[in-house]
């Protein structure tokens, strides 16, 4: 339920945003590799198909970096930060988790915020308890 927000999140924005432009065009991009990367991750089972899921992930994080486009970026950080707990890497996870809800404190988005803390909680001890 929490990816469908998720992904609703990214595709208001993009109804909101002006269209087409370089930028418009390079943040569909990062928005479909992330929508790519949430598939991947709903069936991922080895250390390889996690692999693939952050190497998808990491692509749309570097154009929503490129594009300065926060929300994506906390979006991003925070599914990362699901697949290194699931993959053990508690300290990466927490890391990201941060990155994620200081990005939605400074939008001011308390869903954001709710939902990291929320994945934060299920998955740290949370993030060790999985």
């Amino acid at each position: 339920m929490k990816q469908i927000t998720v992904v609703c999140a990214l595709c208001a924005l993009s109804a909101v945003l002006p269209a087409p432009s370089a930028w418009a065009q390079s943040k569909e991009e990062g928005i479909s590799l992330f929508n790519q990367a949430l598939q991947l991750q709903k069936t991922a089972k080895s250390s390889q198909d996690l692999d693939r899921v952050l190497e998808t992930y990491r692509k749309a994080l570097a154009i929503f970096e490129r594009l300065n486009f926060h929300k994506g970026i906390g979006l991003v950080a925070n599914n990362m930060a699901m697949v290194y707990g699931r993959r053990g890497d508690y300290d990466r996870a927490l890391e990201l988790y941060a990155k994620s809800r200081a990005i939605e404190w400074k939008l001011g988005d308390t869903a954001g915020e709710e939902n990291t803390l929320n994945n934060m909680g299920k998955r740290s001890g949370g993030v060790r308890g999985q």
